[in-house]
């Protein structure tokens, strides 16, 4: 799954492959509950890398604070 394209990971597409590491447990697990028969809500996986990136970035990160508050 090294260097796929961000839109095989949406929709889940590849997470599985990804790992929890690059996508999250979440959406790791999802995919893999949705493989075994289960109803798994829609969705996509965002890489962590990028989750952490945005979340980290200038414009958002007094937001996160002020949401750690909440």
């Amino acid at each position: 799954m090294q260097g796929a394209r961000s839109n095989e990971l949406d929709r889940y597409v590849g997470a599985v492959e990804a790992g929890p590491a690059r996508v999250g447990g979440k959406a790791w697990n999802l995919v893999r509950l949705a493989r075994w028969g289960f109803v798994v809500p829609q969705g996509l996986a965002i890489e962590a890398a990028i989750y952490d990136a945005v979340l980290g970035g200038e414009a958002i990160a007094p937001l996160v604070a002020v949401a750690k508050g909440i």
